[in-house]
């Protein structure tokens, strides 16, 4: 059989219509979409973008999208329904701002813009409210239209702050001037607090034109103590004339049971930074400013040249409650530390007495004893207290089983009288003369005593 030979016929999987042609590179082939373009959300100011005001507050509204998210200076503002919004800005103080309005909506860009206020300068606002809070602490705060970091002296006086007797001092009659402690200082026990550091008089002006300060007519310590104590304060050297001063001016605030809050605006200030003085007042001229009733302007001498400031003053009463109350509870916070600083130091407490100081070494002389606890601010037992306290004594000597005997006060003929604290017998404790200077018996010692 003859098989007839089919003719060769080309074969492809793929059709003329896939067929790549050889002049398309893989790049082309492959190359991403386009990027898409994301979309700003809108934002238009209905304001001027730059004004300028007479009053202390200023009102900043436009539209935006609905859904988006609207700031102005940092705060989220409401956007109605229809896709508007305004807020209130206030106080502006003096001198120029600027305010950013920011929106944005889900899947969009945000969108900045910024608004520009202007606040001329001519007349002072000053407001000042001040409380006393008791156990010495003053709250002073002052809402202003200056411009932000201008910086306030504060004084504390107790009368009027200025007093003509003493011009040759800014006026200043220092019997009746306060030296504030800072809030820092309060918790601070008065040996630790420092003269560069411990007081606060100068307040800085933020941007919002408010400041506030909490100061310490007198430090707290002072309710607890009395001028007479001050000699036997710890560490006496560091703390005598902070603690004298605190007391002075505790006295004096309780007499009259008011302070004038003072504050003094000056022309110029020391920059730290540059090591030199710089205008307070953003350059404008301190005797162009018109003032409100309770400001006025001070010049006095200062070393041969005249300077002035400007002085505003508020007065504030205390409460005589509040006064009664501080030094009660002054007095209950000292009985309290007495207590438990007469704790810690008596190692046997009575009624009357305590007993202080505890020597655990035997064979010792009565004049030694004496002595010894002359030095520490005490005395020796009589040896009818000696005799009141045994269990006491034998309790503290009870590590020392052979000390059986201590000195009392009494002598007679150059013998001292030893009571015995541990029985020999039932109800004898061989209590008798010794020898002052040389007991005749090993293992005599000593406690010491003081009124409590």
């Amino acid at each position: 059989m003859t098989l007839a030979l089919l003719p060769l016929v080309s074969c492809s999987s793929k059709s003329n219509s896939q067929v790549v042609s050889s002049d398309v590179s893989t790049e082309q082939l492959f190359s991403p979409a386009p990027p898409k373009v994301e979309q700003q959300t809108a934002l238009q100011l209905t304001v001027p973008t730059r004004m300028t005001i007479d009053g202390n507050s200023v009102t900043i509204a436009g539209t935006s999208e609905h859904g988006a998210r609207v700031r102005v200076d940092g705060k989220t503002t409401i956007l109605t329904a229809s896709g508007t919004f305004s807020i209130e800005l206030s106080p502006i103080t003096a001198g120029q701002h600027s305010f950013k309005v920011t929106a944005a909506a889900t899947g969009k860009k945000e969108t900045s813009l910024s608004v520009t206020v202007e606040r001329p300068f001519s007349e002072l606002q000053f407001d000042i409210a001040g409380e006393y809070l008791g156990q010495g602490e003053v709250k002073a705060s002052i809402t202003t239209n200056l411009w932000k970091n201008t910086e306030l002296d504060i004084n504390i006086f107790s009368v009027s702050s200025l007093n003509p007797g003493y011009a040759y001092d800014n006026g200043i009659d220092h019997s009746r001037w306060y030296r504030p402690f800072a809030d820092s200082a309060k918790n601070l026990p008065i040996v630790k607090v420092q003269d560069n550091w411990g007081f606060s008089n100068i307040l800085e002006i933020s941007k919002d034109g408010s400041a506030n300060i909490d100061v310490f007519l007198f430090h707290p310590e002072a309710l607890k103590h009395n001028f007479s104590e001050i000699g036997m304060m710890p560490q006496y050297s560091q703390s005598d004339s902070l603690l004298d001063m605190s007391l002075r001016q505790r006295r004096i605030f309780e007499q009259d049971a008011k302070i004038i809050m003072d504050f003094r605006i000056s022309q110029y200030r020391f920059n730290e930074k540059i090591s030199e003085r710089e205008n307070n007042l953003n350059g404008m001229d301190l005797k162009s400013i018109k003032l409100p009733k309770f400001c006025k302007f001070l010049t006095y001498d200062f070393f041969g040249e005249p300077v002035t400031n400007i002085q505003c003053t508020k007065e504030i009463l205390a409460s005589r409650a509040f006064i009664a109350a501080d030094k009660s509870k002054g007095a209950e916070e000292q009985r309290v530390e007495a207590a438990a600083r007469e704790k810690a130091e008596c190692s046997i407490l009575t009624n009357t007495l305590c007993y202080f100081y505890v020597h655990k070494q035997g064979n010792v002389k009565w004049q030694e004893a004496k002595d010894g606890c002359a030095e520490r601010g005490g005395e020796l037992p009589s040896k009818t207290n000696a005799a009141a306290v045994r269990e006491g004594l034998n309790t503290l000597y009870s590590s020392y089983p052979a000390l059986s005997f201590v000195w009392t006060k009494e002598t007679q003929g150059g013998y001292g009288w030893v009571e015995g604290f541990r029985k020999k017998f039932e109800g004898e404790y061989l209590s008798s003369w010794a020898t002052a200077n040389s007991d005749k018996r090993d293992y005599v010692t000593y406690v010491c005593v003081k009124k409590r």
